[in-house]
């Protein structure tokens, strides 16, 4: 898996191998797996952790194993707590729109404040998939059934070339530690 994460990543020119990128770890496996890959490649990089503070103890315990786990590499940490909530309140969306607004507008601040050449989110092609299912029932048109890409603008998807039965399999045979999000199965 790692030389098809190196290839995909030159391939894409998803960035430069003297480039520091921000990653974006939320401490699930797909992200987990992502961060360990790039260790693995010896990629420049960062971490920034979101906590949205919607399921409590396990929200603290996500960002917690994720600062631990940065500590311990060295690897430098960015975190913030949001009232998610209050937010999707006052802006009268839902909270998983209030969760992607809020996270989206801190990453820009991030990566425009400390000169990072991009960020990276850990969607994998079972997530452009379900992204195509869902537009395809909201009727998004022509463009929104395309999915997202590999690179707009300042943010990658570096885990595109892989599927979740993958990242699991890495996983376990790597020992990479994660946590459940139970929400995650939730439809």
């Amino acid at each position: 898996m790692i030389s098809r994460f190196r290839r995909f990543v030159l391939e894409h020119r998803l960035f430069e191998p003297d480039d520091t990128v921000l990653l974006a770890v939320s401490g699930g496996i797909d992200s987990m797996v992502m961060w360990d890959l790039f260790q693995r490649a010896g990629y420049h990089h960062a971490v920034i952790h979101c906590n949205f503070q919607l399921r409590g103890e396990d929200s603290d315990g996500d960002e917690e194993m994720v600062r631990n786990l940065a500590a311990e590499r060295k690897i430098r940490f960015f975190a913030s707590r949001f009232d998610t909530s209050e937010y999707a309140t006052a802006k009268g969306v839902s909270i998983e729109m209030a969760a992607r607004e809020l996270r989206y507008d801190w990453f820009e601040e991030v990566v425009a404040a400390h000169r990072f050449s991009c960020l990276a989110t850990a969607h994998h092609r079972d997530d452009l998939l379900e992204t195509f299912f869902i537009n395809l029932v909201r009727k998004t048109g022509i463009r929104g059934l395309t999915g997202f890409r590999e690179k707009t603008g300042k943010l990658i998807r570096p885990m595109l070339f892989t599927n979740r039965k993958e990242i699991e399999l890495w996983a376990s045979e790597n020992g990479v530690s994660y946590r459940h999000d139970l929400t995650n199965d939730e439809t």
